[in-house]
C-alpha cells in the first residue's frame, strides 16, 4: 500500500491548473513538515524541515481555494508519486503527494483571516478534563 498522511504549512499560494477536455481542475501547493533531529555533538535538538509538493484534483477549485493560503497548517492524505526527468544531461526527481481528500485545514497566520470551517471546528470543540470522569465511564 501506498497511504501517507502529513501536517505541515503551505509554503506558497496554491495554484490551479484546468485539465484539457475535462471538468476537473487541479490544486497545486507545497507544504513544509518539520522533523525534530538530534545534534550528536552538543545534545541539542534542531527542526529539519522537509519540503513536499501536493496535487489535489476537484471540480470546484474556487470553493477549495477560499480555505488554503500561503503559512495555514493543514492535514494532507493520499498517495506519494515519484517523478523522474532529465535536465541538460542531469536525472532529477522528486516526490509528490497526490491526495485523495481535500485537506484538513488546521490554522492560520491570522486568526482573523482563518477559515470558517476551522472556526466553526475549533468553537464546537470541548474538552473535559480527566478528573470529571468516573471510572466506568473511561473508555480503557
Amino acid at each position: 500500500m501506498n497511504n501517507v498522511t502529513m501536517s505541515g504549512n503551505l509554503t506558497r499560494e496554491p495554484e490551479v491548473r484546468a485539465i484539457p477536455n475535462s471538468d476537473y481542475s487541479v490544486i497545486a501547493f507545497g507544504i513544509a513538515n518539520n522533523d525534530e533531529s538530534k545534534k550528536s555533538a552538543d545534545g541539542s535538538y534542531e527542526n529539519i524541515a522537509s519540503f513536499f509538493d501536493c496535487e489535489y484534483f476537484t471540480k470546484k477549485p474556487q470553493h477549495w481555494l477560499a480555505q488554503l493560503r500561503k503559512g495555514i497548517g493543514v492535514v494532507v492524505y493520499g498517495s506519494l508519486k515519484q517523478e523522474r526527468w532529465e535536465k541538460d544531461g542531469q536525472k532529477q526527481s522528486r516526490i509528490k503527494i497526490k491526495l485523495s481528500t481535500y485537506p484538513l485545514v488546521l490554522s492560520g497566520k491570522d486568526e482573523q483571516q482563518q477559515p470558517k470551517v476551522a472556526q466553526s471546528v475549533q468553537q464546537q470543540s470541548t474538552t473535559v478534563p480527566p478528573e470529571q470522569y468516573e471510572d466506568d465511564q473511561i473508555p480503557f
